[in-house]
């Protein structure tokens, strides 16, 4: 096994690329929407500023030029050298390191809105950092073998009749979970104590069964008794055409032998299931699984073919430690081995091998044929075409592997021919490797949808991870929320896919390393992968160098807060917020630290006036801190502690996502995605818009309380106050048309549900934005058994009222831009279900199975005209108002 373990080269490296300066260059190469020239304000020292212009090619080096020019020209000292200064960010660490200036996000997201984009000239602060050696020190040579014994026989080499066979021993330390099944109504109620204990065997690989599943005859025991079973399970799986991630699942399932049972439909009794456990059949040292195993259970559920493949190590001494099934695989003479694949190396790979005599190959295994007929034509378009959620029939299955040569030329088409390959055929699966290395390349969007649970082979796995490779900083920092929600699909804690993202964050570690830190903390907490993050962490933390410092100085900050969250929660209401800013002002903060939020952002303490507890179930904390640039504002977050973040992160990060898309096909809908980050377990922060209030509160203020819900005017007199020029209103409702059609659109198409007035912003400038998704994919909220939302998203008469209603060349402009949004989006709709597919794992209540996942395709323009009618929406609001006053 090639084991992750810190080298002093690795911490070298780490070292090295903290010899840069966070940069953080926008990953979109368009620029047709950029002004021909605009002006940048540079702080030239504490008490100048200059407006320098600055074009679409200027340089950095060209600005940094200017500004030292212009220093020298207004102090007559021209002793500062180019190569020891550097532009900097105002407010932020964050600079302008080569390149052109509109490369940069900071420089466009002042462009985009209108913002002044505002730079510091200060010191370089890498030249006065000592000289690293440029020789890295050889790593330490691994103490442990990494591969299979030399006396050992291949797997396949191994008869056909030999088939997979399991011995089910025993099991013990059952009495708390059959307790617990004793005093469940849900498991049949009340019996004699005297229960019916069998255990079913299946074996899977990306969680299609490679076998009809197995299960021992019935051991009768109660409480104080462990069953015993020594029975042999028979399988119908040849141990020869195990594949390399096949898996054995074991279910622990449990009816009353006595009293009275659940029944089904039919008038059986029903079983339950006691716990379950998983194992890889090849071993990380590429051994076939043997002799005897004792393997601790996960509580209560069936048994996941996808879920964690190892055995419940979890220790509470507070709890009873859980059950121990025993179970025995048969032994050889010599270890059985799973040979080497061969390395991913196009120039030296060598041709597929040719396809098995028809006597040779097994049911279902199909060799190419000849081109296929038009009709087939049709018919492999047309499942090429379907998206990732539609499962292929077996005929469809038959047809693509029948003519995986013709459509090889389709990078769409993989994914359909790995799910069509038939894994447990060691013939069909050396055929899929190597059309692998002949197969056009797909982009490493397009390559993303290999990492989900169902292409379960490692060389498949990794072959994706090569493409993901190529994708700039910028790019995986957006996919890291993805991939490490992957990474629980690994058949093992070393490979390919955390090595890449071990690397790419230490060589990023502003962006990368940041990201995975915070996204690998934030489910620690999960007993059936912290042994796994609790690993990548550990290796991310001895090798990332200055940045380890960074991080646990936001781990303290967090923990600190943490504390007081908790201690105000569980004040009286009238107290809380007195409380609040005793403890902010008892807390001994480091002088210095980032925010996990950004950490481009760094802080020197809490401006504890300004500070503040929301007015919501888990009173989430207002808190304002100091910026560590002099020049910059404060830093406003909300911290949360017992709401879980991670469906907030996602729904953001896919509105980002859309932004992205939108801007590429010059389509500026002026979205405020702001930053959100689950740092523990219901724990994170989330960015705070300022100079913005809900639209509640503006119905209030400028609709007249509870029956503002119904006025049409309120929006409209809001911008007003806000913008008294009639230039400044257009533009507000310019702002506001762009920024109403992106969010409708990006709500619709996620199936945001809980929309009313509370979660609903505008801002003074017009930008309209919604918070807090705690409902998506059509998981909508009821009130007294109706469902509150039945518009398909928030487009109400007030807001069509800012917008001049029907008619108003405002409101077509707008309705134009939700077309144009929505097809844009059509476009990319098998991406957006890959990011929803890849977030399975996570756990999120409203994200568990594939039916979870839709996508809407109705024609938009009738949806407009569905939810301006819709008075849903404006009650809705109005019980809001009424519950909040």
């Amino acid at each position: 096994m090639r084991a992750l373990r810190p080298t002093e080269a690795a911490a070298h490296s780490a070292a090295a690329v903290w010899r840069h300066l966070p940069t953080f260059r926008c990953e979109s190469q368009n620029a047709s929407w950029l002004p021909e020239q605009f002006t940048a304000t540079v702080r030239l020292s504490d008490e100048m500023t200059k407006k320098l212009p600055v074009d679409a090619a200027t340089t950095v080096d060209a600005l940094r030029a200017k500004a030292l020019a212009a220093y020298a020209k207004a102090t007559l000292d021209d002793s500062r050298p180019a190569h020891l200064m550097c532009l900097k960010v105002v407010g932020c660490d964050e600079y302008l390191d080569g390149g052109i200036v509109v490369s940069y996000e900071y420089v466009r997201r002042c462009l985009r809105k209108g913002a002044e984009v505002a730079l510091s000239l200060v010191p370089n602060p890498l030249a006065s950092l000592p000289p690293l050696s440029s020789v890295p020190p050889q790593p330490p040579q691994p103490a442990l073998a990494s591969g299979p014994p030399s006396c050992s026989l291949s797997l396949y080499d191994l008869p056909d009749h030999l088939k997979l066979r399991v011995e089910i021993i025993s099991a013990e330390r059952l009495r708390s979970v059959l307790a617990a099944a004793y005093s469940s109504p849900r498991r049949g109620g009340a019996c004699s104590g005297v229960w019916a204990l069998s255990v079913r065997l299946g074996v899977y690989h990306g969680g299609v069964p490679l076998c009809d599943p197995v299960e021992t005859p019935a051991a009768i025991c109660d409480e104080g008794s462990n069953p015993s079973w020594s029975a042999s399970l028979q399988t119908s799986l040849p141990l020869h055409h195990i594949p390399r991630a096949a898996r054995v699942c074991f279910t622990l399932c449990a009816r009353p032998a006595g009293g009275r049972a659940a029944r089904d439909d039919e008038g059986a009794a029903t079983s339950c299931s006691l716990g379950w456990v998983s194992m890889m059949l090849v071993g990380h040292d590429e051994r076939l699984a043997n002799g005897t195993h004792a393997l601790r259970l996960w509580p209560e559920e069936s048994a996941n073919p996808i879920g964690c493949n190892l055995e419940n190590a979890t220790f509470d001494p507070s709890q009873p430690e859980p059950p121990v099934l025993f179970v025995a695989f048969d032994r050889f003479a010599v270890p059985v081995v799973m040979p080497p694949d061969e390395e991913f190396d196009s120039a030296s790979a060598p041709e597929p091998p040719p396809p098995m005599p028809p006597r040779a190959r097994r049911p279902g295994s199909l060799a190419a044929g000849a081109l296929p007929s038009t009709q087939e034509v049709l018919r492999l378009k047309r499942i090429i075409e379907q998206d990732p959620l539609s499962p292929l029939s077996l005929d469809e299955k038959e047809l693509v592997w029948r003519h995986r040569e013709f459509v090889s030329s389709s990078p769409e088409a993989l994914s359909k021919l790995l799910e069509s390959c038939k894994w447990d055929d060691r013939t069909a699966v050396a055929e899929a490797h190597a059309l692998l290395r002949k197969w056009a390349v797909p982009s490493p969007t397009q390559a993303l949808k290999l990492l989900d649970a169902k292409f379960a082979d490692p060389q498949v796995r990794a072959y994706a991870v090569e493409r993901l490779g190529e994708m700039s900083d910028t790019a995986l920092a957006e996919l890291v929320l993805q991939l490490t929600q992957v990474l629980k699909y690994e058949s093992r804690h070393d490979s390919a896919l955390a090595r890449l993202l071990l690397r790419r964050a230490l060589r990023c570690p502003h962006q990368v390393g940041h990201r995975f830190f915070w996204a690998l903390k934030a489910e620690m907490h999960l007993p059936e992968v912290s042994e796994r993050f609790g690993l990548l962490l550990q290796e991310y933390l001895r090798c990332c160098g200055p940045h380890r410092e960074k991080l646990l100085l936001q781990s303290r900050v967090e923990q600190s807060l943490i504390a007081i969250a908790r201690a105000v929660q569980r004040e009286k209401k009238s107290e809380r917020i007195a409380l609040l800013r005793q403890k902010l002002s008892e807390t001994e903060l480091p002088p210095r630290f980032q925010l996990p939020l950004d950490p481009r952002i760094e802080c020197t303490g809490l401006v504890v006036s300004k500070c503040r507890c929301m007015d919501s179930k888990k009173v989430p904390l207002w808190l304002v801190f100091s910026n560590a640039d002099p020049q910059g504002t404060d830093v406003t977050v909300m911290f949360k502690c017992g709401d879980d973040l991670r469906q907030d992160a996602l729904t953001m990060q896919l509105i980002r996502s859309m932004e992205r898309k939108w801007e590429a096909e010059d389509l500026d809908l002026r979205l405020s995605p702001y930053g959100v980050v689950a740092t523990g377990d219901e724990v994170g922060f989330i960015e705070i818009v300022l100079n913005s209030n809900t639209t509640a509160n503006i119905t209030k203020e400028y609709g007249g309380g509870a029956s503002g819900a119904f006025a049409k005017e309120p929006m409209a007199h809001y911008l007003r106050e806000h913008n008294k020029s009639e230039r400044e209103y257009a533009a507000a409702v310019e702002t506001f048309a762009h920024s109403l059609a992106g969010y409708c659109v990006a709500t619709y198409v996620l199936g945001i549900g809980d929309r009313h007035n509370d979660n609903v912003m505008l801002s003074k400038n017009g930008h309209l934005f919604h918070i807090d998704f705690g409902h998506f994919l059509g998981n909508y909220k009821s009130k007294f058994g109706i469902k509150r939302e039945r518009a398909p998203f928030v487009f109400t008469p007030d807001f069509a009222r800012v917008l001049g209603d029907k008619g108003h060349s405002d409101y077509e402009h707008f309705v134009a831009l939700c077309c144009r949004a929505y097809g844009i989006l059509r476009g990319h709709s098998h991406e957006f279900i890959t990011l929803f597919q890849l977030m399975l794992s996570t756990g999120i209540p409203e994200l568990q199975r594939a039916e979870d996942i839709f996508w809407a395709a109705e024609h938009f323009t009738k949806l407009i005209s569905a939810a301006l009618s819709s008075r849903t929406t404006q009650v809705n609001n109005a019980v809001h108002i009424i519950a909040h006053s």
